[in-house]
């Protein structure tokens, strides 16, 4: 299981087999290679080198074993026990995936949960 933390520190959601969690147990997104989707098969963002990405190359998000290029990153809290995940639904087909932005050093408008929807 890999937290995912926001600019904050905060753990927002955990990857556990290719299925993005949040904290809540809900699941909202998958993993497909380096492309993360939502649910409704649309292609919201990339995750490689600990962070994940929105679609334009900022960081939407780190995890504990983050390395490479991106922006620095507070020490993240100590995260919550997770609930017990709900079973995700069946992944859609997955859009073609976009060409990957050139990641930058900013981080993303798109902070928390607002990421997912």
């Amino acid at each position: 299981m890999e937290f995912l933390f926001d600019y904050r520190g905060v753990a927002i959601a955990h990857i556990q087999e290719s299925v993005i969690y949040l904290i809540s147990g809900k699941p909202v997104a998958y993993l497909q290679n380096e492309f993360v989707y939502a649910y409704s098969g649309r292609q919201i963002g990339t995750y490689e080198e600990g962070r994940l990405r929105d679609l334009s190359g900022c960081c939407v998000f780190y995890n504990d074993n983050k390395f490479g290029f991106g922006p620095i990153t507070p020490i993240p809290q100590i995260p919550p026990i997770p609930a017990i995940p709900e079973i995700p639904p069946i992944p859609p087909i997955p859009a073609i995936p976009q060409i990957k932005a050139i990641p930058t050093t900013a981080w993303s408008k798109l902070s928390g949960i607002q990421f997912f929807d």
